[in-house]
């Protein structure tokens, strides 16, 4: 009875990799592969081989139904099984596999060691002599602790070359940006910003504190043909160094005709003595009612009394008032470099408070206190320049650096003085520091320190580079008592 066979029929875009998903799918015992009859099928005897190998894996046999002499000679030739149809592969034989022949172990020739013995040239007599054997021990012995001579030790040197400090005066122009375009000028920047600040102090001064209430007659005289009303409450001015204003004790009523009279108790709006006036001093009327009538007072006003009480004087708000000016100024230069970047000069008397904008006393004008404290609220501005335009001025402003030498670290800009033209421009001169080494020839220092004591070597050193502090040498091993023979071992760090 024929063995069941899955047929998978080949096309031209078929891969290895797809034949052998398809094949993985084959549940059969024997497998056959239809070859496009007119189309190419990019196959060689190696994916042949994949692919019969892994249809062995599977527990199937594999077939392939082809008449193209190629295909069939690379299959016989890997022992495949190939078939003009697909009846013929279902009547005839399948052929097995060829099977892979097993190596068999012989037992090796009882002759073979003295064959070998029979190969190998004698060796020379003097080889054996105990003196040679103990001479070559001997070098060998020598080599390896050479190897470890130069190569165990390591040695870290840290070289500190005395720095010298250098300093020159640079002159520059500097104004606004728009009209520093010249090769020898630099921009110069506005910023601002508002800073408030809070002062007090302890107050020695009087003050005068109102306490009674001044009281008066006033008399109101009719200047129409007309009666005039006079409510309560009608505001009338006395006419002195300031405005004192008073207020009618009741109502009152002026009758038609011209030159008809009244007189009015009235009470000073504020306490104290400035409501204490001399007759005939109050002369104003507030309001449509003094286009009527005329006003006046026969008798001085009086009842008016301060008292005495330790307070701020003017003189004493004006003093904190130039505290805190001062204060803001001191504040201001710090809060205006916090703004900046680093490296960027303020000029510094182009420091100024553009306007006041709130000043608050407690306790305010005229009142009572032992403490007065102020509040002060204020724009400030100030010119600067950038830290890029200076380092370009003073890079290009910068005597040449001496043979041999190096500079450490960046350059210290600060501003020496400064001269305000009347175009708006500024004359700055900017002092430059900046440190120096001189530079340090490492091969050199190689040769002074090589197979030296760490301490001779450091002598050395010092006697030769002059320096800020003695070298500091670090050898691994720490017990190995000699700096490195090779450049290799040793490493150089200068700060």
């Amino acid at each position: 009875m024929p063995l069941k066979t899955s047929i998978i029929p080949l096309e031209s875009h078929d891969t290895v990799v797809s034949i052998r998903d398809r094949l993985s799918w084959a549940k059969t015992p024997r497998i056959l592969l239809l070859w496009p009859k007119s189309e190419e099928l990019d196959l060689d005897a190696l994916d042949l081989k994949v692919l019969d190998r892994h249809a062995r894996m599977l527990g199937a046999q594999l077939g392939i139904v082809t008449r193209l002499l190629p295909v069939q000679r690379d299959a016989k030739a890997l022992g495949i099984a190939v078939f003009q149809s697909t009846a013929a592969a279902q009547k005839g034989s399948w052929k097995s596999n060829a099977q892979r022949r097993r190596r068999t172990w012989r037992r090796p020739s009882p002759q073979l060691r003295k064959l070998r013995d029979a190969t190998r040239l004698p060796e020379a007599q003097w080889r054996t002599l105990p003196a040679v054997r103990t001479f070559t021990f001997a070098l060998g012995v020598v080599a390896v602790l050479g190897l470890v001579v130069v190569l165990l030790p390591h040695a870290k040197l840290t070289i500190y070359p005395e720095l010298l400090t250098e300093e020159y005066t640079v002159s520059v122009r500097a104004g606004q940006p728009a009209a520093a375009g010249s090769s020898s000028g630099i921009p110069l920047h506005t910023i601002r910003t508002e800073l408030d600040v809070e002062v007090e102090m302890n107050v020695q001064g009087r003050v005068l504190i109102p306490e009674g209430t001044a009281r008066g007659v006033v008399r109101f005289t009719n200047l129409t043909e007309t009666g005039v009303e006079i409510p309560a409450g009608t505001i009338v001015y006395a006419v002195v160094d300031h405005a004192v204003r008073y207020s009618t004790l009741q109502a009152a009523r002026l009758v038609p005709g011209t030159n008809d009279s009244i007189e009015v108790p009235i009470q000073a709006v504020l306490a104290g003595s400035s409501g204490n006036v001399e007759g005939d001093s109050i002369r104003a009327v507030e309001g449509a009612v003094g286009f009527a009538v005329a006003v006046t007072n026969p008798a001085p006003t009086s009842g008016g009394t301060d008292r005495s009480e330790i307070g701020a004087t003017d003189d004493e708000r004006a003093q904190l008032r130039e505290v805190a000016l001062i204060r803001v100024q001191s504040l201001a230069e710090t809060r205006l470099r916090s703004m900046l970047s680093d490296g960027d000069l303020i000029i510094p008397d182009s420091l100024r408070i553009e306007e006041v904008l709130e000043e608050t006393y407690v306790p305010p004008a005229g009142s009572a206190g032992r403490l007065l404290r102020l509040t002060l609220e204020a724009d400030i501005s100030a010119a600067y320049l950038e830290s890029d335009d200076v380092r370009t001025a003073v890079e290009r402003a910068a005597p040449a650096m001496p043979d041999g030498y190096l500079t450490v670290g960046t350059p210290v800009v600060s501003l020496r003085s400064t001269q305000r033209n009347e175009d708006g421009t500024a004359q700055l001169d900017v002092l430059i520091a900046r440190q120096i080494r001189r530079e340090v020839d490492r091969a050199r220092v190689l040769t002074l320190v090589r197979a030296l004591p760490p301490g001779n070597a450091s002598e050395r050193l010092q006697s030769v580079f002059p320096q800020r502090q003695p070298p500091r040498i670090d050898l691994t091993p720490s017990w190995w008592p000699w700096m490195p023979l090779t450049a290799l071992g040793v490493s150089i760090e200068v700060q």
